[in-house]
């Protein structure tokens, strides 16, 4: 019996792996360009004004805002640069597995597009201590 399918798979499982830590890699340097990075400060300072210090969101508006203006901007940065890798791993050697990484990046995006369309009734707005 041919052991070759498992070593496949296994590489395979790699690619995909690797191309979510790239997507993880991609979003904290995006991260640490909003510190650094003078043109997306402003935006990025938002995203540090959604929360009081007991993690009670200052307002509803703030946070639509920040999810706009850092994390529609930020996942569309993940989306774009992993799928230029998978495109490029696709293109070169015909592994489609790289595209898992594009995949998980694109929840983010929609996700933060969906708080940027939200109400306080989402459960991704917090809204103060429960019951």
């Amino acid at each position: 019996m041919s052991d070759g399918w498992i070593s496949g798979a296994i590489a395979l499982l790699s690619i995909a792996l690797a191309s979510i830590v790239a997507a993880e890699a991609i979003r904290d340097v995006y991260h640490w360009l909003g510190h650094a990075w003078q043109p997306l400060r402003p935006w990025h300072q938002v995203h540090h004004k959604v929360f009081r210090a007991d993690l009670t969101p200052v307002s509803e508006a703030v946070y639509r805002r920040a999810e706009w203006v850092n994390d529609v901007p930020e996942a569309l940065a993940m989306v774009s640069l992993t799928t230029l890798g998978a495109l490029s791993l696709w293109y070169t050697w015909g592994v489609a597995s790289a595209f898992v990484g594009s995949l998980y990046a694109g929840g983010f995006l929609v996700a933060a597009i969906a708080r940027g369309w939200a109400t306080a009734n989402l459960p991704t707005f917090p809204t103060g201590p429960g019951p």
